[in-house]
């Protein structure tokens, strides 16, 4: 398998809206001590919305950064669906008031059990600071929902149990 190669100086990165340079340079021995990992679960049954701009469903009420001023966080999650179809791919995460619309979002186009997940990093000075925010699961186009998440025997008699989703955010501080 062949390999390529990327040469760059400077990293951007949008930082609330704007662009942040970084040179990479400076990464060279950057090394980051995990602050706190927070973790959720979800296991109901949901009817999706097929309405833009609605949550489908909140993973916490009650997410309070330790420091998001300082902090940076890896926002990782696996949301299992019942699909329907319909190139269901304007998803993300709310966090507080806040939109993270496809901010790496993954997701198979099936009709049957498929997923939904998303992946990616915010850094430090960008997550409101207060405590108590809510978290949801968000579509923000209108058809960008599959038909259930967490299905169950209701969707498929296969499932032996309910589907569970697993929201986990790791706040860690760079040195």
């Amino acid at each position: 398998m062949a390999y390529g190669k990327l040469k760059v100086d400077t990293l951007v990165y949008d930082k609330s809206g704007v662009d942040t340079e970084i040179a990479v340079s400076s990464l060279d021995g950057i090394a980051g001590t995990v602050k706190k990992i927070h973790t959720f679960e979800y296991s109901s049954r949901v009817t999706a919305s097929s309405t833009g701009g609605t949550n489908q469903f909140t993973w916490t009420s009650s997410f309070t950064p330790l420091d998001a001023t300082n902090n940076s966080f890896i926002f990782t999650a696996s949301v299992p669906c019942n699909g329907a179809d319909n190139d269901y791919c304007g998803f993300g995460l709310r966090i507080g008031n806040q939109d993270y619309q496809g901010y790496g979002v993954r997701y198979v186009d099936e009709a049957n059990l498929t997923h939904q997940d998303y992946h990616f990093v915010i850094g430090p000075g960008v997550l409101s600071t207060s405590a108590n925010q809510s978290i949801y699961h968000r579509i923000y186009t209108n058809n960008s929902n599959p038909d259930f998440y967490f299905p169950n025997t209701s969707d498929d008699s296969r499932l032996g149990a309910q589907t569970r989703g697993f929201l986990t955010v790791i706040e860690f501080k760079n040195s």
